[in-house]
């Protein structure tokens, strides 16, 4: 007679095999977890960054084509808070001359938010967190101020260049206009307004 042998897995073997099983999906899952919440931040900061850049050339385009003052012009008015001038180039009407435009910060409990000003509506460009933001303005002299105009200036100038301080980090916009009302041959021949 023969003796028949059964092969198979015992208990002990089979509760090894679950162990072992279920501490590799767990590891996989910890591992697809991180990878996915490191992707939602590398998302995040690249959705924000995005808006920063956005914010500093749509600065930079309004406040560089900034228009010298004329007696009938809205004079460039400004503190730390936040300015009001004329430019050749507005975010959203298109050659049409000069337009009155308005940037500012307003402070809140949980920051800070950029506003543009445009045919008096307003719109939010930007908002943060981190710290306070406020405008300073380069003069002639290479000295930033907190307001514009200086007493001391005549005739009548737009600065230099504006800088936007948000934390430790600043957007400076460089003004390529005239800086005062004169007009120019230029002007004269072309009729430049």
């Amino acid at each position: 007679m023969m003796q028949r042998t059964q092969k198979g897995l015992t208990l002990l073997e089979v509760l090894v095999v679950l162990v072992i099983v279920s501490l590799v999906a767990t590891m996989m899952m910890q591992g697809f977890g991180y990878t996915m919440g490191m992707y939602q931040r590398v998302v995040n900061t690249q959705r924000d960054g995005y808006k920063q850049v956005m914010a500093y050339k749509w600065l930079r385009q309004t406040l560089s084509a900034t228009a010298p003052p004329r007696d009938y012009d809205v004079y460039f008015k400004a503190d730390a808070q936040g300015l009001v001038a004329t430019s050749f180039h507005p975010l959203f009407r298109a050659a049409e001359g000069k337009t009155v435009i308005g940037w500012r910060v307003e402070s809140s409990a949980v920051g800070w938010a950029l506003i543009y000003t445009e045919a008096e509506q307003d719109f939010q460009v930007l908002q943060g967190d981190d710290g306070l933001a406020s405008f300073e303005y380069l003069d002639a002299q290479d000295s930033w101020r907190d307001s514009w105009p200086p007493e001391e200036v005549e005739p009548r100038r737009i600065p230099e260049a504006v800088r936007l301080m948000v934390g430790e980090d600043n957007y400076t916009a460089v003004i390529n206009t005239r800086k005062t009302a004169e007009v120019g041959f230029d002007e004269v021949l072309y009729g430049r307004d």
